[in-house]
């Protein structure tokens, strides 16, 4: 029997060539219906189906292929990016394959639903289905918020004082800045 090779999944928009090995006459069929004039040893898909072809010689011998099944993927919704805060990145998108990016270069390692922002600029993402099919955000400008660290503070933030240490239940901080600027504290356990 004749074999038809071909890929098994699209994106839609693109095709898949169905192709035939010998034979003088092919006749493809998609779901046992016949495809008119499609009469070659190929044939060019842009739809899901299950297409066969029969092959058959001028002596009148005649046989089926097997069946192909071909599936056109639509691409994944596109994906939204947000600040979940805390120089946090977020997306919605639950496909398989995600990859975050920095002023339009993708960033090394970083393909889940969170990235932790380092620097300021452009961010976006894409996210692919199984079979490659992929759509992109939007890009978004993101500022980075540093934070300034006790032994980092410099002439800005002076005289800060923590009481008591060790804490309970209450923790006590005091400071004064030389210039007027915000101040972010974050402390953590």
């Amino acid at each position: 029997d004749p074999i038809v090779t071909s890929s098994d999944a699209v994106c839609i928009g693109d095709s898949i060539i169905l192709t035939i090995g010998d034979g003088e006459f092919y006749q493809w069929y998609n779901d046992t219906n016949l495809i008119s004039g499609a009469t070659n040893s190929f044939y060019v898909s842009y739809q899901s189906g299950n297409y066969s072809v029969e092959v058959s010689y001028s002596n009148g011998c005649a046989a089926n292929s097997n069946v192909a099944s071909i599936s056109v993927l639509p691409f994944p919704p596109v994906p939204t990016l947000s600040s979940a805060g805390n120089n946090t990145l977020q997306t919605n998108s639950t496909e398989p394959n995600i990859q975050w990016y920095l002023d339009g270069n993708a960033i090394a390692g970083e393909d889940q639903q969170t990235l932790q922002m380092t620097v300021s600029g452009y961010y976006h993402l894409t996210a692919a289905n199984s079979i490659g099919c992929t759509s992109s955000s939007d890009t978004i400008f993101f500022e980075y918020i540093g934070a300034v660290g006790v032994d980092e503070t410099g002439q800005a933030l002076q005289l800060l004082e923590i009481f008591p240490n060790p804490a309970g239940d209450q923790l006590n901080l005091s400071f004064t800045t030389s210039e007027k600027q915000d101040v972010i504290l974050s402390i953590t356990d």
